[in-house]
């Protein structure tokens, strides 16, 4: 039997889920901020204000997501990677008040970024 879930459903199941995970937020300057797994713990999660260089006064925000969170997500609920990215960007942007989309997505530095198959970076950033 097959469902049909709305993109509202997903990221309201996906909130659930990452409301309930025992996050960690610490600041490291300047508005940015890390969220971990546990106390002392890998980044899930990093948000940070970057400047443009060929623009002084102009500022960019990114927000950069573990391949391990998104790969959880993803074997958790079915998802493809592009979905569970962009509800965990909408849980993100909830919780923070922040107004971030998939086009400020970036992999973790310290993630193993596991590129799934259904994941085309380009088609993003085109």
């Amino acid at each position: 039997m097959k469902y049909i879930i709305t993109e509202s459903k997903i990221n309201k199941l996906v909130s659930m889920y990452l409301d309930n995970q025992d996050f960690h937020t610490s600041e490291i300057g300047n508005g940015e901020f890390d969220i971990t797994n546990e106390k002392n713990g890998n980044n899930v999660i990093s948000y940070e204000i970057n400047h443009s260089l060929t623009f002084p006064d102009k500022t960019y925000e990114v927000i950069f997501i573990s391949d391990d969170l998104v790969t959880k997500t993803t074997q958790l609920f079915g998802f493809k990677s592009d979905d569970a990215i962009t509800s965990i960007i909408n849980w993100f942007n909830q919780k923070y008040d922040k107004k971030l989309d998939i086009h400020d997505f970036e992999w973790l530095s310290n993630s193993d970024a596991y590129y799934d198959e259904d994941y085309d970076d380009e088609e993003y950033y085109d």
